[in-house]
C-alpha cells in the first residue's frame, strides 16, 4: 500500500507512520455538499428551573439517546452536543445521494419519537418536552476521522442550519432552500416569510414541513412529457412479456444505465402499457439503507395477496400455513420468517399460487442496493418457477456488477438492456418538450444546457429547471449529491487518481504518473473505472491510450470536492510541468490563472505575483492567436490577461485591435479612454490616439487620421516601436490608396512591411499585404502582371497565417474575374469567407461579400451580386461601419439598377451618408456617375465624377465612370459624346486587361450600332 501524501510504502494502518496522513480510504479535508441538522429543546431554561438537576439530567440523557438513535438509523453522523442541542451531518464521512431526504425523514422520526417519549414523561413527571429542528443543505469543508467516529464541518451551511432551528416553532421543522429543492417530491411543506438572521445580509428562505411521505422519490420526475428515444427498448420488453406468457416461465430483464438515464421512466411507461392491456404489473424498489434483506418483495407479495381479495396472509394460505409463516416476516419488515431456503420456497409457492394465466410484470427499482439474499432469491425464482408467467424488470446501475459480475448474462432466462445517452437530436427534442421550462430560456442557453447534460435526460431536466428558476450555472445539488455518492464508493487510490485527472479535459495515465508518482493505478483499475462509466477511452496520444471523463458533471463534482488550497497547489504543479516541457502559453496561463483566482479568494500572499505570471502567459497566448488570425481566441486571452492585470497597457493596445476587428467598437472605445489617459507612458498613449482615429474615421475624416499619424510617427521612431511604425506607414498608405495615389500608397505599404515582421504586428501584416494587393487590383498595372505579383505575395507570405492569405487573395479574386476566370474567383472567395468566419474576424467577414458582389457584376450575374452585396451591407450596418456600408451600397445599387429596378437603385444611393470626396473620392465619383446614369442627367454630378477620375491611375474606376457617362450622353441625344466616352472606357479596360469590361463596352457598342441600322 502507498501513502497518498508522501508516497511511502506502508502496511494497512490508519495513519502513515512517516507523515501521519490518514489512510484506509479516509478522504482527509474535502469540500462536500452535505445536509446539516440542528435539534434543540424548546423551553429548556424553564425546565432547569422546575426540575432538580438529577431529574433534568435523566430526562436529557433519554432525549439525547432517542435523538441519536433516530439520526444514526437514517445514516446521520452526530457531530456534537451543544447544551441541549444536537448537531448532525448527513454526508460525512460518506456521501449518499439522498442525504437531504434522510435528514428530513430523521427529523420527522425525531418529532414522532418525542411524542412517544412525552407519553412516558407525562405519566412519570406530569409534563413533556418540545423540540425545534432546522435542516440546511450546502457546501462545507469537512475533515473525516479515519474511524468515521468524529467529523468536523465548517461553512455557512452549518450556521444557517442553526438559524433555521432557532426560528422554528416548538415541534416544527424548517428546511433551507436547497434542502427543500432536493426533497420536494417526498414532502409537503409550506413556505414561511423569509427569515432575517444574524450573519446574513439577505433574507433566508425557509419551508415548514407538514408531511413526509414514505416510499416517494425526493425529486419529482417529469413523467408528463412524452418518452423520447426509448421505443426500441419498449418493444424489447413487450416481446419478452409475450415470450414469458407463451412459455409459462420466469424471465429476468435487467435494465442497466447511469443515474438519470431514464430507467425508471422506461419502466413506468412499460407498466402503464401493461395495465392498459389488462396485464397485471406491480412495482417495488430497494432502499439504500434500512429494511430487511428481502424488503423489495414486501410490496410485491402484498400486491399479490391484495389481488386475491382474501384480505389477509393467513386466509390466503390457509391450506399451507408454512408459507404464511415464512412470508409473515417478509411482509412485516422484509426479513425472512424462517430459514432462508424455506423462505425462498415460500415465495416461489406464493407466485405459483397467486399469479393467474395473465402472468405478472414485477418491476424492482435500484437493484444495485439489493441485499445478496434478495439477489439470490431472484436467481432462484428464475430457475425454479415453472408453469407461471413472471417477468422481472430489474432497474440497476452498473455498480450492481461489482457485487454480481455475471448478473444479467450467462444464465438461462436472463436478458440485459443498456440505456445509452440520448442523441443530440433527441436531447433537443426533450428540451423542447419541457415547454414550461424552455419557454424561459434563450436558444443559446438551451443549447448550452443540452451540451452540458450530454444526453442524460434527468440531468437535462434538472439543469433546465435550475436555470429557469434563476439559479446560477453549475451542477444542481441533486445531481452533485448523486454523483458524489457514487464517487465515495471508489477505493481511495482510484479517487485520488481521478482527482488529478480532473485538472485536464483529456488525459493519459503517464502524465498523471509524472505529476503524482505516488498515485499508482493499474490497467485493471482503469478497466474498472471505464466499466463504471467514470472515464471512457478517447483515442491515443503518442501511442498511449487517452481518456476523458464519462461526463463533464463527474469531472466537475470531483474538482469541486477539492479544497481550494489544494487546487492552487496542483494547478501550480501542472503549470510548472507544462512550462518545463515547453507547452503552449495558453495551457500554462490557464492553470496559473485559476491558481491566481483561488489564491485571491483565500487571500494568500502570492496571489498578486501569480496574477502577473498568468497575465504574461495569457498575453503571449493572445498574440499567438492573433498571429494566426484567430480573433475569438485572441480576444478571450487578452480579456483574461487584463482581468488579472488591469494596467497592462500593451495588452490593452492589442485588445483594441481585436475588438475593432470583431466589430466591438463600444468596448474598443472604453479601452481607448484608458490608453489615452496613460500620459506617463507615451507609446501606449500614442497607440490609443492612432487607433481611435482609425475607429472613428467616418466622423473625423481622413485628414484627421493623417494628422494623428504624422503626430505619433516621431514617438514610435524615438522608441523604436515596430508595431507603431508599421501602423503609421500602413495608415499613410491607406490614405493614399483611397485617393487612388497608388504609387505613393505602394511605397508606404512597402515601408510598413519592413516593420511588420515583429510577431506582435501580424494583424498589421495582413492589412499591409491586403493594401498592396488592392493597389495591384485597382491600380494601372495590367491584370496579368498584377495577378502574377499577387501570386508571388501569396507564395511569400500566405504561410504565416490564414488572415494574410485572405488579405491577398480577395483582391486577387477580382483580377481573376477580370480575366474571365469567374469560377476561380468564386471558389477563392468562398474559402476566404470560411476562413474569416473561423477566425471570428467580423470586419473581414463583412468585406468578402463585397468582393464576391463585384465578381458577380463582372460575370453578369446581377441577382447573385445583389444577394452578396445585401449581405455585406447588413453586416457593416451591424458593426457600425458606415463608410464600408456605403461603399457596398454603391455596388448594390448598380446590381439592382442593372436588373431594371431604377427607383430602388436610387433609394439605395440616397441612403449613402458617409461617402464624401474628402474621404473616399473615387467612391464618391462612382456614386455620382451611377446616379446620373439612372436619372439620365448629364449635369454637375456627372461632370464632377469625370473631373475626379481624370488623370487618376485607376483604369477600372475611370472606365466605369466613362461607361456611365456614355449611357447618359446617349440617352440625352449627345451621340458623339457618347461614342467618345465609350471609346475612352474601352481604352481604360484594355490598359488594365479587364476582359469583362471590354466585353461590356463591345456589347454596348453592338447594341447602339444595331439601333442605328
Amino acid at each position: 500500500m502507498t501513502c497518498l501524501s508522501c508516497g511511502a510504502d506502508i502496511v494497512s494502518v490508519r495513519f502513515c507512520p512517516h507523515c501521519g496522513t490518514p489512510q484506509n480510504g479516509d478522504r482527509g479535508e474535502v469540500r462536500k455538499i452535505v445536509t446539516v441538522l440542528f435539534c434543540d429543546l424548546s423551553g429548556s431554561t424553564e425546565m432547569s428551573r422546575l426540575f432538580d438537576p438529577e431529574s433534568l439530567r435523566a430526562i436529557l440523557l433519554r432525549y439525547f439517546e432517542l435523538m441519536r438513535s433516530c439520526l444514526i438509523r437514517h445514516g446521520g453522523t452526530v457531530e456534537k452536543y451543544i447544551g441541549d442541542a444536537v448537531m448532525a451531518v448527513f454526508g460525512v464521512p460518506t456521501v449518499h445521494e439522498d442525504d437531504a431526504l434522510r435528514s428530513v425523514r430523521a427529523a420527522w422520526e425525531m418529532r414522532e419519537a418525542i411524542g412517544r417519549l412525552n407519553e412516558e414523561l407525562v405519566r412519570e413527571i406530569g409534563c413533556g418536552i418540545a423540540i425545534r429542528i432546522g435542516v440546511n443543505t450546502g457546501e462545507v469543508v469537512a475533515v473525516d476521522a479515519a474511524t468515521g467516529d468524529h467529523t468536523f464541518v465548517a461553512g455557512e451551511t452549518v450556521n444557517m442550519a442553526a438559524r433555521l432551528e432557532q426560528h422554528a416553532t416548538p415541534g416544527g421543522i424548517l428546511l433551507g432552500a436547497e434542502t427543500y429543492r432536493m426533497v420536494a417530491g417526498a414532502v409537503t411543506a409550506e413556505a414561511v416569510p423569509p427569515l432575517q438572521v444574524r450573519g446574513r445580509a439577505e433574507p433566508l428562505p425557509a419551508w415548514r414541513v407538514q408531511v413526509v411521505r414514505a416510499h416517494e422519490p425526493p425529486v419529482r420526475r417529469r413523467f408528463d412529457v412524452p418518452l423520447i428515444d426509448r421505443e426500441r427498448e419498449l418493444r424489447q420488453l413487450s416481446l419478452l412479456l409475450e415470450g414469458v406468457r407463451q412459455d409459462r416461465g420466469c424471465h429476468v430483464c435487467t435494465i442497466f444505465g447511469d443515474p438519470g438515464m431514464g430507467k425508471s421512466r422506461l419502466a413506468h411507461e412499460f407498466v402503464m402499457a401493461c395495465q392498459s392491456a389488462g396485464a397485471p404489473a406491480v412495482s417495488s424498489g430497494c432502499s439504500p439503507y434500512g429494511g430487511g434483506t428481502l424488503a423489495p418483495f414486501d410490496g410485491v407479495l402484498s400486491a399479490l395477496i391484495e389481488a386475491t381479495g382474501t384480505g389477509s396472509l393467513a386466509e390466503t394460505f390457509a391450506e399451507t400455513p408454512q408459507v404464511a409463516t415464512a412470508l409473515a416476516g417478509v411482509l412485516r419488515d422484509g426479513a425472512p420468517g424462517l430459514a432462508v431456503d424455506d423462505t425462498f420456497w415460500a415465495v416461489r409457492e406464493a407466485f405459483s399460487a397467486l399469479v393467474d394465466d395473465r402472468g405478472i410484470v414485477v418491476v424492482l427499482d435500484d437493484l444495485q442496493w439489493a441485499s445478496p439474499t434478495a439477489l439470490d432469491l431472484i436467481t432462484t425464482l428464475t430457475e425454479s418457477l415453472h408453469e407461471v408467467a413472471v417477468l422481472f424488470v430489474c432497474l440497476a446501475r452498473f455498480e450492481l456488477l461489482d457485487a454480481r459480475p455475471q448478473w444479467g448474462g450467462g444464465q438461462l432466462g436472463t436478458t440485459s438492456i443498456v440505456l445509452r445517452p440520448l442523441s443530440d437530436e433527441h436531447a433537443h427534442l426533450l428540451a423542447a418538450q419541457l415547454s414550461d421550462v424552455s419557454a424561459h430560456l434563450s436558444d443559446a442557453e438551451t443549447e448550452r444546457l443540452v451540451t452540458t447534460a450530454e444526453g442524460n435526460p434527468f440531468f437535462l431536466e434538472q439543469l433546465m429547471a435550475m436555470r429557469a428558476e434563476g439559479h446560477a450555472e453549475g451542477v444542481p445539488p441533486s445531481l452533485r449529491a448523486l454523483l458524489a455518492a457514487r464517487l465515495d464508493l471508489l477505493p481511495a487510490q482510484h479517487l485520488e487518481w481521478l482527482r488529478w485527472a480532473a485538472f485536464f479535459d483529456r488525459f493519459v495515465p503517464s502524465r498523471i504518473a509524472e505529476l503524482a508518482p505516488d498515485v499508482r493505478i493499474t490497467d485493471a483499475d482503469l478497466h474498472h473505472l471505464v466499466s463504471r462509466r467514470f472515464v471512457e477511452p478517447d483515442g491515443r496520444l503518442h501511442g498511449e491510450a487517452r481518456y476523458r471523463f464519462g461526463s463533464s458533471q463527474i469531472r466537475d463534482v470531483i474538482y469541486a470536492a477539492l479544497p481550494k488550497k489544494l487546487r492552487v497547489e496542483r494547478h501550480l504543479r501542472i503549470a510548472g510541468w507544462l512550462r518545463d516541457r515547453r507547452q503552449s502559453d495558453a495551457d500554462v496561463g490557464a492553470h496559473l490563472e485559476t491558481a491566481a483566482g483561488y489564491s485571491a479568494e483565500l487571500r494568500m500572499p502570492d496571489a498578486a505575483s501569480l496574477a502577473l505570471a498568468a497575465g504574461a502567459h495569457l498575453d503571449r497566448a493572445g498574440r499567438t492567436a492573433l498571429s494566426l488570425g484567430d480573433m475569438y481566441r485572441a480576444r478571450s486571452f487578452f480579456e483574461r490577461a487584463l482581468a488579472l492585470v488591469p494596467d497592462r497597457l500593451d495588452t490593452m493596445v492589442a485588445l483594441v485591435d481585436v475588438l475593432a476587428a470583431v466589430g466591438a467598437t463600444e468596448s474598443a472605445d472604453r479601452l481607448l479612454d484608458e490608453l489615452e489617459a496613460s500620459s506617463g507612458r507615451p507609446v501606449p498613449a500614442a497607440h490609443g490616439r492612432l487607433q481611435r482615429a482609425v475607429l472613428h474615421l467616418a466622423e473625423r475624416g481622413m485628414d484627421h487620421l493623417v494628422a494623428v499619424t504624422e503626430q505619433t510617427l516621431p514617438i514610435f521612431r524615438q522608441e523604436n516601436d515596430h508595431v507603431g511604425l508599421a501602423r503609421c506607414w500602413l495608415r499613410l498608405g491607406q490614405a493614399n490608396q483611397v485617393r487612388y495615389r497608388f504609387d505613393e500608397a505602394r511605397q508606404r505599404f512597402e515601408q510598413a512591411l519592413t516593420f511588420s515582421h515583429d510577431p506582435t504586428a501580424r494583424l498589421e501584416l495582413a492589412t499591409i499585404l491586403g493594401g498592396l494587393a488592392y493597389c495591384l487590383w485597382q491600380g494601372p498595372e495590367p491584370s496579368g502582371a498584377a495577378l502574377r505579383r499577387c501570386d508571388e505575395l501569396v507564395e511569400q507570405y500566405a504561410g504565416l497565417s490564414k488572415a494574410t492569405r485572405v488579405a491577398i487573395e480577395s483582391p486577387r479574386a477580382l483580377l481573376c474575374a477580370m480575366r474571365g476566370r469567374h469560377d476561380d474567383a468564386r471558389r477563392t472567395l468562398r474559402d476566404a469567407a470560411r476562413i474569416t468566419h473561423e477566425m471570428g474576424h467580423v470586419t473581414a467577414g463583412a468585406t468578402i461579400p463585397v468582393f464576391l458582389g463585384k465578381v458577380e457584376l463582372l460575370a453578369g450575374d446581377f441577382a447573385a451580386a445583389e444577394r452578396a452585396l445585401s449581405t455585406s451591407r447588413a453586416a457593416f450596418d451591424d458593426i457600425g461601419d458606415g463608410l464600408m456600408r456605403d461603399t457596398a451600397t454603391i455596388d448594390l445599387a448598380r446590381a439592382v439598377y442593372l436588373q431594371g429596378r431604377r427607383s430602388e437603385a436610387l433609394e439605395w444611393l440616397d441612403s449613402c451618408e458617409n461617402l464624401t470626396e474628402g474621404l473616399f473620392p473615387m467612391d464618391a465619383a462612382l456614386l455620382a456617375s451611377l446616379r446620373a446614369r439612372i436619372r439620365s442627367e448629364p449635369g454637375a454630378q456627372l461632370e464632377r465624377a469625370l473631373t475626379l477620375t481624370a488623370g487618376v491611375p485607376s483604369p477600372q474606376c475611370r472606365g466605369t465612370v466613362l461607361l456611365d457617362a456614355a449611357h447618359v450622353f446617349r440617352s440625352t441625344g449627345r451621340g458623339s459624346d457618347a461614342t467618345s466616352a465609350l471609346r475612352q472606357a474601352r481604352d481604360c479596360f484594355a490598359a488594365k486587361e479587364d476582359l469583362a469590361g471590354l466585353a461590356v463596352t463591345a456589347s454596348v457598342q453592338a447594341r447602339w450600332d444595331a439601333r442605328e441600322r
